[in-house]
């Protein structure tokens, strides 16, 4: 088991969705990693949160968490914290 995290600014704007791809391909494959900690204030966040959702059909033994400072209000709209850690 081997867990990497990834917090970045909100200043953190330029994301490469392939290269960010190819990032976690080589992390799960190359380095064991199955666990990911991302906070979801950058674009480069946003994207790694779609990616690692999409190669969790593939890697089914890997998992992801979004770390929020606070309890998310009701209002947000979304239903679903499964992945949310705060």
């Amino acid at each position: 088991m081997a867990v990497c995290s990834f917090f970045c600014s909100k200043q953190s704007e330029k994301a490469n969705r392939v290269t960010i791809r190819n990032g976690l391909l080589y992390l799960i494959e190359q380095k064991g990693v199955d666990l990911f900690y991302l906070s979801e204030k950058s674009q480069f966040e946003k994207i790694a949160i779609e990616e690692l959702s999409a190669l969790q059909k593939q890697y089914t033994y890997i998992g992801y968490a979004i770390v929020l400072p606070e309890a998310p209000p009701p209002t947000l709209g979304h239903s679903d914290y499964s992945n949310t850690i705060c």
